[in-house]
């Protein structure tokens, strides 16, 4: 597993390099294919560009990868590993428990509780169902501007 943007846990999916038993041999593309846990997908293309890449992207550039980690249906029929909201549930009624953060610029987000944060943002000491953040955030926050009641 890999920290994909710092947020997403990815695993290898597919590449056009080879494995020699200790070593990746790279190939002339440098394409690797990776799918999170939430069947999120992103290819590295060079040793440090990433992109995010659709459902159908990604099956089209699995077929034409030479290396598959996993299979086809590992890869895009398995089930997600970790929470997706039903479809068709509406997400203002999601119940789950969130934090209110806030990154070096003074913008405002929200975090699933139990998630550890992206790199440059830090908590400010609210939590609560998603409806209740976004209401404080509405009240309390201003964008890019620093708030002394905010850490």
């Amino acid at each position: 597993m890999l920290r994909v943007f710092h947020i997403e846990t990815g695993a290898l999916v597919a590449c056009d390099a080879r494995w020699d038993g200790r070593n990746w041999q790279r190939g002339e593309t440098f394409t690797f294919l990776y799918r999170s846990r939430r069947h999120q997908y992103f290819q590295l293309r060079a040793v440090r560009t990433w992109c995010v890449v659709t459902p159908e992207q990604a099956r089209a550039l699995y077929e034409r990868l030479p290396e598959k980690v996993m299979s086809l249906q590992e890869a895009f029929e398995a089930e997600p590993e970790f929470e997706v909201l039903p479809r068709g549930r509406d997400d203002d009624e999601d119940m789950r428990d969130y934090k209110v953060v806030r990154n070096g610029d003074w913008y405002f987000s929200l975090c699933l509780e139990y998630q550890a944060l992206p790199a440059g943002w830090r908590p400010i000491g609210f939590a609560g169902t998603k409806q209740a953040c976004l209401d404080f955030i509405r009240r309390n926050c201003v964008f890019g501007a620093p708030n002394p009641r905010i850490p």
